[in-house]
């Protein structure tokens, strides 16, 4: 391939760059002239934006001319001298502080804006851009008549150096008056009035006044008024002692209710399988999210990897890992019998080993779930599983049964309020379960846990977490060493490594408990783009015998941490230390981890 072909230019007189930093804003001006040759035009335009990337380097009297000889551009440079910024001030305001007007002013990303003023060229043009963004923003705080002049320039004595001074008058605030309502409004005034959203108690602006008018048409189409009309009428003018009068008039026109759907393009599946999912709208009045609903739990299910078309999907899965071999056989069956039941079932072989033992593990789970409401899930399950302890390592009277059959049936419940299933930012959940566990046909002990999580922005970029857990065996025959509780690891106490957490025997192997709890609390905050760093702290234990359960003997983490968030979840680093080691407790623990801790 052969090379590219470049222009023949020369920058006489510049002095402050490079003529490789002097072609970089140039190639296109200069690719042209490559390929067609130097003409008046073309040699007018490369000086032309030759002069601009001075100024916006700082260079405000540069003077740059063209020269053509023969096929060789000359671009001489007169670069007069660089002025960079000294201090930017702002006279006037009162409402809005210096800090704020300033990153307003300079603009940019938050590295920009925290650097001082002397680290910038001055770039008049960019100064008044940052003029028109204050502006901008008095008007979005209700400051309707405020007025900001341009940015007045005063230069040190050797020209070096630019002081910057925005004169500001602020005038009235502007906020929302009397809001009232005309027309066939058909809801109540307190229904109409929170139809109208947040900014009700924002500033008054004429673009909150139309996000009003779209917030309540949005709530009549949301309650069946499909083809509904608002319109606002607002004029600051009208205002008295600043607050602006609003009115909306109302025409709903006609209420829409669901009916059928029509498909076409469907190869994937069968053609009964959409209508079957839409049928339990038909009749209720026409909510546009009420359809999005329904076709985002269509696509959470994996309706697209489905069997035989009938949108169920059927998956294998092999995970191998330095601790052993997970395989797993998993159908799904999102609508039971075309009802609002879902079924999930497994087929499963476990090939793993803990510290202390190992085992081989077989069984089968199925789990039938139903939604009472968008956020509370109730369900049954049925366990049966195969499990033998080897090569066993720890005390063989704290083992328990080492090759045993247990059956498991339980119940569960999800009340489930986050505003997102796997990366949420506001909201809670509380999940529960209880089972009664067989072995070799008797009954051998019973088993309840429950999980708290709570997520609580803070600000705009920061948020708390707070978890709590718990569980509680009750034993009627021994337990076995795997059907106990452990601790510690990257979603519990993370002072400690994985089940290193509680009772061991005179080996020091972890023998696990019959109850167990975990407390957490944890702060992220941004660093830069998708990267968080997290401050956590953990708190948790485990007690062999349940009737002791209760919170002695917790043991603590107080750590750092690092977060990736990704649209799936994040990708965590996290240390934890442990504030008060035992004689056989590490003094933290290091994991790297994917999803939420809690």
């Amino acid at each position: 391939m052969p090379p590219e072909k470049t222009a023949d230019v020369t920058f006489p007189g510049a002095k402050s760059f490079t003529p490789e930093q002097l072609r970089e804003p140039l190639a296109e001006p200069l690719h042209d002239i490559a390929e067609s040759g130097v003409t008046k035009p073309r040699a007018d335009d490369a000086a032309y934006f030759l002069a601009l990337f001075y100024r916006k380097h700082g260079f405000p009297n540069v003077e740059v001319r063209y020269e053509i000889r023969g096929s060789h551009l000359v671009l001489p440079v007169s670069e007069g001298r660089r002025v960079y910024l000294r201090t930017v001030r702002f006279s006037g305001n009162t409402a809005i502080d210096r800090k704020t007007l300033y990153e307003y002013m300079i603009g940019g990303t938050e590295e920009r804006q925290l650097k001082e003023p002397t680290a910038f060229p001055f770039v008049a043009a960019d100064l008044q851009t940052g003029v028109a963004r204050i502006r901008g923003l008095y008007e979005s705080e209700g400051f309707l008549d405020a007025v900001i002049d341009d940015a007045s320039f005063t230069f040190s004595s050797d020209g070096t150096r630019a002081d910057v001074l925005v004169r500001i008058r602020e005038g009235r605030r502007y906020t929302v008056g009397t809001v009232t309502f005309a027309g066939n409004t058909l809801f109540s005034r307190e229904e109409l009035l929170k139809a109208l959203g947040d900014p009700l108690t924002q500033p008054y602006t004429t673009q909150r006044a139309s996000t009003m008018e779209r917030n309540l048409q949005f709530f009549y189409k949301s309650h069946g008024f499909y083809n509904a009309e608002v319109n606002v009428e607002s004029d600051p003018k009208q205002q008295v002692n600043g607050k602006v009068p609003v009115k909306f008039t109302v025409h709903p026109h006609d209420l829409y209710r669901f009916d059928g759907i029509t498909v076409e393009g469907l190869d994937r599946l069968r053609r009964d399988f959409l209508p079957k999912r839409f049928a339990r709208l038909k009749g209720q009045v026409y909510d546009p999210a009420k359809l999005d609903e329904t076709y985002r739990e269509m696509l959470r299910t994996g309706l697209f990897r489905n069997l035989r078309g009938r949108g169920r999907p059927l998956t294998l899965a092999v995970d191998l890992s330095q601790r052993g071999l997970r395989g797993e056989l998993l159908y799904i069956d999102p609508w039971l019998f075309d009802s609002e039941f879902s079924l999930r079932t497994k087929l499963y072989a476990i090939s793993r080993d803990e510290e202390g033992y190992s085992k081989r593990e077989s069984g089968f789970r199925a789990d039938l779930t139903r939604k009472v409401t968008k956020n509370i899930e109730l369900g049954l399950f049925v366990q049966l599983e195969n499990v033998e302890i080897t090569e066993a390592l720890v005390e063989p009277e704290l083992l328990g049964a080492t090759a045993y059959q247990i059956g498991t049936i339980g119940f569960t419940q999800s009340f489930d309020f986050r505003d997102h299933p796997v990366n949420p930012s506001r909201g809670w959940i509380i999940n529960t379960a209880l089972d009664a566990d067989t072995i070799a046909g008797e009954v051998a002990f019973g088993r309840a846990t429950a999980r708290l999580s709570y997520y609580q922005p803070i600000g705009t970029r920061m948020m708390l977490a707070l978890g709590a857990r718990g569980g509680l065996i009750y034993p009627l025959t021994d337990v076995p060493i795997d059907e106990r509780y452990f601790n510690g690891g990257s979603t519990t106490v993370r002072s400690f490594q994985e089940r290193e957490l509680g009772p061991r025997d005179r080996h020091a192997y972890p023998v696990g408990g019959q109850a167990f709890t975990v407390f957490n609390a944890e702060l992220t905050f941004p660093i830069r783009g998708a990267l968080q760093g997290a401050v956590f702290v953990d708190a948790g234990n485990v007690i062999a015998e349940f009737e002791n359960a209760g919170v002695d003997d917790m043991r603590y983490a107080v750590g750092l941490g690092l977060r990736y968030k990704l649209p799936i979840g994040p990708l965590r680093v996290d240390y934890g230390v442990n504030p008060n080691p035992k004689r056989d407790e590490d003094f933290g623990a290091f994991h790297f981890s994917f999803g939420f801790a809690f």
